[in-house]
């Protein structure tokens, strides 16, 4: 895997009509010439986790992987290629945050919840640039973004809904399905390599917030305690409900460890991990939903939806993914989930 000292992953949740048609749709997407099926290699998770998201074993699989492949570009570019924002104003001037799409994944899992990824690399390995350029892109309805290539503007949520258009027999793809339109907010999961210094936190603020320079940081010790982590004397940790970023340092003696191994496994083995506890948040959005809108309001269908929620506790919802420590207090697992006689949803 190519090095790169900063890159940012937006995710976009959509749901398919019927968790019935899983099948259907992976195998239209393996019929695609546009998505190639990744076979992961899961390292870190405990075998009862990995078993089910092996996806050599089709039968038993409970979530395929897919990456674009860039054949098809239709109305925007592709990969690789330079795209720019709207201007914004930043450090008294107005500018557009520039950053290349490295590239695009898909996670389709059996509960009928997909979640697109777009991963990015910014022109500048600034924090405050980072973080004020995710202000604005997390924003996936909203904000537009034009190529070098293709002055046509467009917005992270076209172009997940462009690629999903060859596979839309499978039945309706509902995107942010828990949220009012153009409220749509993308949880971002960012890698960033600094320079040696005292302190992080107030980087860690704006990264893990997603905040713009406009925004005034608060030091607030109680909360630091549990957003923050420092995992080894190089790599600190921020987390919040909107994100995820680990700071290194690589000239404090591990750079080679931090730019090979530790690069590739955030890449692949941390981003799965903050896929499924994503992929938790956004099911059980999906079930409240549902009840909101009075699908559920008959004995039988809560008897069905019953029988759903516990297979996805039985399938996903894990008490342990990892027996490493460091994964353990970074990215914590919600697992209580109960649901009374009226159907109402306790976490």
């Amino acid at each position: 895997m190519e090095y790169m000292k900063n890159t940012s992953y937006f995710f976009v949740p959509f749901k398919y009509e019927k968790y019935e048609r899983f099948k259907d749709l992976t195998r239209m997407l393996d019929e695609s010439d546009s998505w190639d099926l990744v076979h992961d290699e899961i390292i870190y998770m405990m075998k009862y986790v990995a078993d089910k998201l092996d996806s050599r074993k089709p039968e038993q699989c409970l979530c395929f992987h897919y990456e674009w492949n860039g054949r098809k570009r239709e109305d925007f570019s592709g990969l690789k290629d330079w795209f720019s924002t709207k201007k914004h104003p930043f450090q008294g001037t107005e500018i557009s945050f520039r950053f290349q799409l490295i590239g695009i994944q898909l996670y389709c899992f059996s509960t009928s919840v997909c979640i697109m990824v777009f991963q990015v690399q910014f022109e500048k390995n600034d924090p405050n640039y980072i973080a004020s350029a995710e202000y604005y892109l997390k924003k996936v309805g909203r904000e537009k973004i034009f190529s070098d290539q293709n002055p046509n503007e467009i917005t992270f949520l076209k172009i997940a809904e462009k690629l999903m258009r060859e596979v839309e027999e499978i039945g309706t793809f509902d995107y942010f399905y828990y949220a009012n339109p153009s409220t749509e907010r993308a949880n971002v999961l960012s890698y960033l390599e600094m320079e040696k210094k005292e302190d992080y936190r107030e980087d860690l603020f704006f990264l893990r917030y997603c905040y713009s320079e406009g925004f005034l940081y608060t030091e607030d010790q109680e909360r630091e305690k549990k957003e923050i982590y420092q995992s080894s004397h190089d790599m600190i940790w921020g987390v919040s409900q909107e994100a995820a970023v680990c700071i290194t340092c690589p000239e404090m003696g591990r750079g080679p460890f931090i730019r090979t191994t530790f690069y590739r496994n955030f890449n692949d083995q941390y981003l799965y991990m903050y896929i499924l506890l994503l992929h938790q948040k956004y099911v059980l959005y999906m079930f409240l939903t549902e009840i909101g809108v009075g699908r559920y309001n008959t004995l039988e269908t809560l008897e069905e939806y019953r029988r759903r929620l516990y297979e996805f506790e039985a399938d996903f919802v894990f008490s342990c993914v990892t027996d490493v420590g460091r994964i353990l207090r970074t990215f914590k697992i919600k697992k209580n989930v109960e649901v009374t006689d009226n159907g109402k949803i306790i976490i």
